[in-house]
């Protein structure tokens, strides 16, 4: 059997350094925003050959020095993830346990939505999260609405 060795490493700009733009509330939320993320992780989600293995791992991606919002990002993430038909797999360290539980909660609420659970459907909850929701609490709010 062939053992396959490294991998692909895919490097995105950040959304945050555009941050001073807004003013009020969080840069992930706004819809110009939430679709440029999406299209920008989807073309490097789908950049690698079919058959090549279909899983991205990735950790908070933008959600560290650039403080993007770990719910939203993770959200836009699965979202491009699941457009160029890739698995995405969260690396969380102790320090986000409370995340990761929280995003597995709202992973298994999605999937129970069945069929509603869309990648558009999705957006449509991003959407709806108040644009003055602050840094971390947005899943938070998807989870409670």
């Amino acid at each position: 059997s062939s053992v396959t060795r490294g991998g692909r490493m895919l490097f995105m700009d950040a959304l945050e350094i555009d941050e001073g733009d807004n003013q009020e509330g969080l840069a992930d939320l706004l819809s110009s925003n939430i679709d440029r993320e999406i299209k920008k992780a989807y073309t490097a989600f789908s950049s690698w050959a079919v058959g090549a293995p279909a899983t991205v791992w990735t950790g908070l991606w933008g959600c560290g020095a650039f403080n993007g919002d770990p719910g939203v990002k993770m959200t836009l993430l699965w979202i491009a993830a699941s457009l160029a038909g890739k698995e995405l797999r969260i690396i969380c360290d102790s320090s986000n346990d409370k995340f990761a539980s929280e995003f597995e909660a709202f992973i298994a609420q999605v999937l129970a939505e069945r069929p509603a659970a869309t990648a558009s459907g999705l957006i449509e909850k991003l959407q709806r999260v108040p644009h003055t929701t602050e840094r971390l609490a947005s899943m938070r709010w998807l989870l409670d609405s």
